[in-house]
């Protein structure tokens, strides 16, 4: 009976030293997989940033070479290209500070979803034909800024993309369910 306890006991501390060993390596392949990611985050989101400083010089020469020349219309049309470079750098900044390891501890915080689906409805592109209205004043919640921000542009976009009608509507919306928030 001794030896089969001694046996069992040294399968048993096999067993978890083996455990701990793949553990170890999981861990390891993790580490690598989140250095990896940030790396590629700020690689591309350089990538990104340097054509949207190009088109920030190019607009406002374009503004300051033809300010006699240009109509309020037209530089009604240059200022919105500058405020929509402006929130896709913020928008890459997010990525960025998203992709970054030790995210995940500071991701709870205070977001006016408001402002945040107000400024996704400036940034992304809404053919003529379509209009996306909020039809209801939408709360301030705790969360990821950058997760919810990434929510709300895919299905935002998605519904002006899927919408086939000749004169379409979006229409965002929000009602408190006492224990969550319910959107449509």
């Amino acid at each position: 009976g001794n030896i089969n306890y001694q046996v069992a006991l040294i399968e048993d501390i096999t067993e978890q030293l083996e455990s701990e060993k793949q553990r170890d390596i999981l861990v390891k392949n993790l580490e690598k997989s989140n250095k990896e990611l940030n790396d590629y985050a700020h690689i591309v989101s350089h990538d990104l940033k340097s054509p949207l400083r190009s088109m920030n010089a190019l607009i406002t020469w374009l503004k300051e070479d033809y300010a006699e020349i240009l109509d309020e219309s037209a530089k009604d049309s240059l200022n919105m290209l500058l405020k929509k470079v402006d929130k896709m750098d913020h928008l890459i900044a997010g990525i960025l500070k998203y992709s970054s390891i030790g995210q995940t501890e500071e991701s709870k915080n205070t977001i006016a979803l408001q402002e945040v689906v107000t400024d996704i409805i400036d940034v992304i592109h809404i053919p003529n034909h379509i209009k996306v209205n909020i039809t209801t004043s939408l709360p301030t919640v705790k969360g990821n800024k950058f997760r919810l921000q990434q929510l709300f542009q895919n299905l935002i976009s998605n519904a002006v993309k899927y919408n086939d009608k000749e004169q379409g509507t979006v229409k965002i919306s929000c009602k408190d369910d006492q224990q969550f928030w319910l959107f449509s």
